[in-house]
C-alpha cells in the first residue's frame, strides 16, 4: 500500500494541473457543447477549520462531544407513551418453557420510573405474549391486529414497539420485522433487561 501511495500521491499544484488537463480534454468533446454544458477549469476554493474535538449544536449552544455527551442528547423530543398506544413483546409460553415476563416487567417499571425526569407519561402498553419469540408470522399478526383494531376503521400506528428478546441470535430478524412496517422499535435482550435501570430507560425514551 505504501509503495502504491508513493507512486500515486501528488502535491496540490500537480492536482490542479491534472484537473485543468481533464477539463480541457472534456471541452474538446462535441457532446459537451451539444448538451449546453459549461465546465470551469478552476474548481471552487474554500477554507475549513480542523476541530480539536467533535462539536454539535444542542439548544442553540455548541457542545463538545464525548461518548457521554452524545448519550445525553435527545435525537427527537420525547413523547408520551399513552395507554395502549405502544406495544411490548415478550415470550411467555402457555405450555411451559422459558418466560421473559419478569425481564419485560422490569423494563416497563423502569420506563415508568424514568418518565418523570423527561416530563412525559408512560402508561401500560399493548402487551403481546408470544408462544415462540422466533415466530415471525405471529409477531406480524400481532402488529396488524393492533393497527386495525379501531372500530371506526381508522389506521392505528404504534408509537414504538419494545421487544424483550431471549435468543440474541435472532436480534436482526426481529428488528427487520419492525423496519418492514416502519415502526420505531427497541429490542432489549433479556440479559440487558434484567440489568435495566433508569439511565437505560431514559436513553430509550429519548
Amino acid at each position: 500500500m505504501r509503495n502504491a501511495l508513493d507512486k500515486t500521491r501528488v502535491i496540490p499544484v500537480e492536482k490542479m494541473q491534472k484537473i485543468k488537463q481533464m477539463v480541457n480534454l472534456l471541452l474538446t468533446k462535441k457532446s459537451i457543447e451539444k448538451w449546453g454544458m459549461k465546465i470551469d477549469n478552476m474548481p471552487i476554493n474554500f477554507t475549513n477549520t480542523v476541530l480539536a474535538a467533535p462539536q454539535c449544536v444542542s439548544n442553540k449552544q455548541i457542545v463538545y462531544c464525548s461518548d457521554d455527551t452524545l448519550r445525553k442528547i435527545s435525537i427527537n423530543k420525547p413523547v408520551d407513551l399513552t395507554e395502549g398506544d405502544w406495544m411490548l413483546f415478550y415470550a411467555h409460553p402457555s405450555k411451559g418453557g422459558r418466560s421473559n415476563f419478569n425481564a419485560a416487567d422490569k423494563v416497563l417499571k423502569n420506563f415508568k420510573d424514568a418518565c418523570g425526569r423527561l416530563g412525559i407519561k408512560v402508561e401500560d402498553p399493548e402487551f403481546v405474549e408470544l408462544e415462540n419469540e422466533n415466530d415471525a408470522k405471529g409477531i406480524e399478526e400481532a402488529i396488524l391486529n393492533f393497527m386495525m383494531e379501531n372500530k371506526d376503521s381508522t389506521f392505528k400506528h404504534p408509537i414504538i414497539c419494545v421487544f424483550v428478546l431471549g435468543n440474541e441470535k435472532i436480534y436482526q430478524k426481529i428488528k427487520d420485522i419492525f423496519i418492514h412496517y416502519r415502526i420505531p422499535s427497541q429490542v432489549v435482550t433479556v440479559r440487558n433487561a434484567l440489568g435495566f435501570n433508569m439511565s437505560k430507560a431514559s436513553n430509550v425514551l429519548k
